[in-house]
């Protein structure tokens, strides 16, 4: 089982990009928008691509933040790579250059190898787990599912709009996976968990049944990042208060 880890996601988006670039032989005209377009698997498209740029900046600053975590060790050699990636991403951005010009920059296999030991000595210390795209992939679907069923359904207006921004979040935290991982969806649920505890208090008998899908949810992806015990997010007592505040449904 393969832990979560924010070094790593960096490691893999670089990677992933210049193995991009290799599939192509004009690399001389080949755009750097076009790259990360295809490492985020999204439109290739000015506003598509740059909607990953401040993601990727979270990225660098979890990495940091990981980083000095970590005990008994030098935190500036671990360091090291990630200001040299971050300086280069900030100078270049992720649209207005050729490719040819930011990945000379960043193709630097000391770094990349440097990164990877980084990313090694985050996992000794980190517990959250890395899913799948096969589960990525199951939870998206579900996540859809349940908000078109929301969408069609009669509910009153405010316990609709209340799932809808939820389950809306739920899904851009999955399909932007690539770049925020376990942390992000951590983020999301915990929040999720919250905001449902609060709107528990008072819900109708008959919109019992959808919140509890959408706690269900919650808890399905909690247990899959490996957060559903953890002692800092309360995560379990919350859904337990939540259950108990529901009327029959």
């Amino acid at each position: 089982m393969a832990q979560d880890n924010p070094a790593r996601r960096l490691h893999s988006l670089l990677t992933n990009a210049f193995e991009i670039e290799d599939q192509f032989q004009d690399k001389q005209n080949l755009s750097s928008r076009t790259v990360w377009a295809q490492v985020f698997k999204t439109k290739d498209a000015d506003t598509e691509v740059l909607e990953y740029l401040e993601e990727l900046h979270f990225l660098i600053k979890h990495t940091r933040e990981a980083i000095k975590g970590l005990p008994g060790v030098r935190h500036e050699l671990y360091l090291k790579p990630i200001e040299f990636f971050s300086l280069r991403i900030s100078q270049k951005g992720l649209i207005g250059d050729k490719w040819g010009n930011q990945g000379r920059h960043l193709r630097q296999q000391h770094m990349l190898d440097l990164l990877e030991a980084t990313a090694d000595a985050i996992d000794n210390d980190n517990y959250l787990i890395e899913l799948t795209q096969e589960q990525l992939n199951g939870l998206l679907s579900d996540a859809k599912s349940m908000l078109e069923e929301v969408l069609n359904s009669d509910l009153d207006n405010d316990i609709k709009m209340f799932l809808v921004i939820r389950l809306e979040e739920i899904c851009s935290a999955i399909q932007h996976y690539a770049v925020s991982g376990s942390a992000g969806l951590r983020k999301v649920v915990e929040a999720n968990i919250g905001s449902t505890l609060l709107k528990s208090f008072g819900v109708k008998t008959e919109e019992t049944n959808q919140l509890r899908k959408f706690v269900g949810l919650m808890v399905k992806i909690g247990s899959w990042i490996g957060i559903l015990a953890d002692t800092e997010s309360f995560l379990l007592p919350k859904v337990s208060e939540i259950f108990r505040q529901l009327p029959p449904g």
